[in-house]
C-alpha cells in the first residue's frame, strides 16, 4: 500500500519537475487568445506571439534558448506592422524599421550589438525620405542631410559625438542658401549669415558658445540696413540703432544688461528728431517730444 501511494505521488509531482516542452498557450478572462509560447527544456524557444484583447496579432518575437534571436514585429490594433527589430543574443543587431499608423515606412536604420550604427534614415508620412544620418555608437556622427518633400537638399548639418560642429548650411526649395552657421560642441558660434531667396543678405550675426554676442545687422531685400543690435553675452549692450526703408534712422537707443538705459532717440521718416527720451534699468525717466521743426511740443516726467 506504501509502495502504491508513493507511485501516485511521484507520477503528480514529476510533471513539475520535469522541463516544459512545446506549445503553452494563455489566454483573457474572457477566453480570448492571449499569448501562444514555445519552450524547449524549460526556456523559450521557437516563435512567441501576444494578442490584444481583440484577437488581432500584437507582436511577434523569436527566441532561441531563452534568449531573443531573430525577428521582432509590432502591430498596431488595426493589424498594421508598427515596427520591425532584428535580435541576437538578446539585443537590438541588424535592420530596424518603425512605421506609421497606416503603414507608411517612418523610419529605418541598423543596429550592431544593441547601438545604432551607420546610416539612419526618416520619412515624411506621404513616403519621401526627409532625412539621412549618420550614427557610430549610438550617436550622431559625421553628416546630417535633410530633405523637402520635393527631394531638393534643405539643411546639411555636421556631427562630431552626437553636437552639432562646424559649418551647418540651409537651403531654400530652389536650391540658393538660406543661411550658412558655425557650430562648436554643439553651440553656434563666429559669425551666422542668412540670405533672402534672391541671393542678397538679410541678416549677419556673431555668437559666442551659443550666445549672442556682438552686433547683428538686419537687412530688407533691396540690401538696406534695418537694424544693428549689439550684444554681450546674450543680452542687448551699448548702441542699438533701428533704421526706416529709406536708409535713414529710425531709433537711437542704448542698452544695459538687456534693459534701456540713457538716451533713447525716436526719429520721423524724414529724419527730424521726433521723442528725446531718458531711461534708467528699462525704466522711463522722462519723454520729449518735439514737432517736425524741432521745436518742444511736450515734456513729461516720469515717477522713479
Amino acid at each position: 500500500m506504501k509502495n502504491t501511494l508513493l507511485i501516485l505521488m511521484m507520477m503528480l509531482i514529476a510533471p513539475v519537475l520535469l522541463p516544459q516542452n512545446g506549445e503553452v498557450k494563455e489566454k483573457y478572462d474572457d477566453g480570448v487568445l492571449k499569448k501562444v509560447s514555445n519552450f524547449k527544456d524549460g526556456k523559450l524557444h521557437g516563435e512567441v506571439r501576444t494578442y490584444y484583447p481583440t484577437g488581432v496579432l500584437m507582436q511577434s518575437e523569436t527566441y532561441e534558448n531563452g534568449t531573443l534571436n531573430g525577428p521582432k514585429y509590432g502591430f498596431t490594433e488595426s493589424g498594421i506592422l508598427r515596427e520591425y527589430y532584428n535580435y541576437s543574443e538578446g539585443r537590438f543587431h541588424g535592420e530596424y524599421r518603425g512605421y506609421y499608423e497606416d503603414g507608411a515606412l517612418r523610419e529605418k536604420g541598423s543596429y550592431a550589438y544593441g547601438t545604432l550604427e551607420g546610416e539612419f534614415r526618416n520619412y515624411y508620412d506621404s513616403g519621401e525620405l526627409q532625412t539621412i544620418t549618420m550614427i557610430k555608437a549610438g550617436k550622431k556622427e559625421g553628416l546630417a542631410t535633410g530633405f523637402f518633400k520635393s527631394g531638393a537638399v534643405q539643411v546639411v548639418a555636421n556631427y562630431f559625438w552626437n553636437l552639432q560642429e562646424d559649418t551647418t548650411i540651409w537651403y531654400y526649395e530652389s536650391g540658393q542658401i538660406k543661411g550658412i552657421y558655425n557650430y562648436t560642441k554643439g553651440n553656434i558660434h563666429g559669425t551666422a549669415i542668412e540670405y533672402f531667396e534672391n541671393g542678397k543678405i538679410s541678416s549677419e550675426k556673431e555668437y559666442n558658445q551659443g550666445r549672442a554676442n556682438g552686433v547683428h545687422k538686419v537687412y530688407n531685400e533691396q540690401g538696406l540696413l534695418l537694424s544693428e543690435i549689439t550684444y554681450q553675452r546674450g543680452l542687448k549692450e551699448g548702441l542699438s540703432v533701428t533704421y526706416y526703408d529709406n536708409g535713414k534712422q529710425w531709433t537711437v537707443q542704448n542698452y544695459k544688461r538687456d534693459a534701456l538705459d540713457g538716451e533713447s532717440k525716436i526719429f520721423r521718416k524724414d529724419g527730424t528728431l521726433w521723442y528725446l527720451e531718458v531711461f534708467s534699468k528699462g525704466k522711463p525717466v522722462s519723454s520729449t517730444e518735439y514737432d517736425e521743426k524741432g521745436k518742444q511740443k511736450e515734456v513729461k516726467q516720469y515717477e522713479q
